[in-house]
């Protein structure tokens, strides 16, 4: 349940741990919250 994101659009690095319950992303315009949805969804097919 661990998601590592190296040079993807604006996040350098990043390394994200998920729950198995519910995980919120919270935070400022602009930082990539949406990118993180995006790899996501990319992993998904």
């Amino acid at each position: 349940n661990k998601l590592k994101l190296n040079n993807f659009k604006n996040i350098s690095q990043t390394e994200l741990n998920f729950c198995a319950n519910v995980n919120c992303l919270v935070g400022e315009n602009g930082v990539g919250k949406t990118n993180i949805l995006d790899a996501i969804h990319y992993l998904s097919f």
